[in-house]
């Protein structure tokens, strides 16, 4: 999997799926903090990048989400 071109990690599809999701509710949250610069974002944001590290962290173990 390649994120913005340079970014490379070995992944299973499931967590491609995984990955892709987060990484599209990552740029709707930015959307919105653009559009409402008052909005409080910083605990939804830390939420989804702790999904990310723990799908990354568990890449390759077999564990699954």
């Amino acid at each position: 999997m390649t994120i913005d071109g340079w970014i490379r990690f070995s992944v299973s599809v499931t967590e491609q799926r995984l990955l892709l999701g987060v990484r599209r509710k990552l740029d709707a949250l930015l959307a919105s903090k653009i559009e409402s610069p008052e909005l409080e974002v910083a605990e939804e944001a830390k939420e989804l990048l702790d999904a990310v590290s723990q799908v990354l962290a568990s890449a390759g173990t077999g564990e699954r989400f």
